[in-house]
Parts: structure tokens; C-alpha cells; sequence
């Protein structure tokens, strides 16, 4: 995705993983990183920071 649109911004949705984790996503280019379960206040927040940015 990031070679066809480099502003595009991802939020990463994820479980217990030990191959990434917050710090790492966003070394990536992800702008968000939400670990489940994701309740829904988090969630709109994390779209709102995001797309304020």
C-alpha cells in the first residue's frame, strides 16, 4: 500500500504478537496501533488523531 500511496494512514489491529509491536509499527509508516480487544472509544479516538494530523 505505502508504494502506491505514501500518505495513506493504516491502523494497525492486533492481538497478543511478538513480531510487532507499538514502536515498530510506526517505524513502518503506521500511524496507528490498537491492541485487541479494541473497545470502541479507542478506536474513534485513534481515527481522530489520525486524521487531525
Amino acid at each position: 500500500m505505502f508504494a502506491v500511496r505514501p500518505a495513506i494512514s493504516v491502523i494497525m489491529c492486533t492481538g497478543f504478537s511478538e513480531l510487532v509491536n507499538k514502536e515498530q509499527a510506526h517505524v513502518l509508516g503506521i500511524k496507528g496501533f490498537l491492541a485487541k480487544p479494541v473497545r470502541g472509544v479507542d478506536l474513534a479516538k485513534t481515527i481522530r488523531l489520525i486524521m487531525e494530523s
